[in-house]
C-alpha cells in the first residue's frame, strides 16, 4: 500500500508518541476518542486495523481483543498479534492477517497487503452476547453433569 495512511484514534500510554509520529509525518494522524455507538461508523472507514496486543503471558495470548471484533464486526480486516482467536476466528485468512512477530512483520505486511488482498477479507461471523451466554451456559451444563458427584 504504497500511499498509506495511519490514524490512531483515542488515547492511552503511547499518545505521546503518536502526536510525535503524527507531528514529523503527513501520513500519520492522531484523533481523538469518539463514543462507544460511533467506533463501528469510524472503523468502516479503514482499510485495515491493527490489532496488536503484546502476548507476553497467557491470559493476553488467549484473549479475543475487542477492537479485533470491532474491525470484523465492521467487515474490516485487522492485521493481528499472533492469538489463537485471531486464528480461529480468521481461519483460512490467517495466514494473510496474523504477523507471528508484530514487531519484526508489520511493516513489512503493510507493504505486502494489497488492495486485492482487503476486498478478498470475508468477515467472521461474530456471535452475539446471546448466542455466546447460550455457549457459556451449554458448557457449564455439560461441566456439572460429567461431575461424579463426591460420597
Amino acid at each position: 500500500m504504497t500511499s498509506a495512511h495511519a490514524v490512531f484514534v483515542g488515547a492511552g500510554a503511547l499518545l505521546p508518541e503518536v502526536e510525535r509520529a503524527a507531528a514529523q509525518h503527513t501520513n500519520i494522524h492522531r484523533l481523538p476518542p469518539v463514543e462507544p455507538d460511533q467506533v463501528l461508523a469510524m472503523t468502516r472507514g479503514a482499510d485495515v486495523a491493527l490489532c496488536l496486543i503484546e502476548s507476553g503471558c497467557l491470559s493476553h495470548r488467549m484473549s479475543t481483543p475487542n477492537k479485533m471484533m470491532e474491525a470484523f464486526a465492521a467487515g474490516v480486516p485487522a492485521l493481528c498479534s499472533p492469538l489463537s482467536e485471531a486464528r480461529r476466528y480468521l481461519g483460512d485468512q490467517a495466514h494473510t492477517w496474523v504477523l507471528e512477530d508484530p514487531a519484526r512483520d508489520l511493516a513489512g505486511a503493510l507493504k505486502r497487503i494489497t488492495r486485492k488482498d482487503i476486498e478478498a477479507f470475508t468477515a467472521p461471523t461474530i456471535p452475539t452476547w446471546e448466542e455466546g451466554a447460550a455457549r457459556l451456559r451449554e458448557a457449564y451444563e455439560r461441566a456439572l453433569t460429567a461431575r461424579t458427584p463426591h460420597q
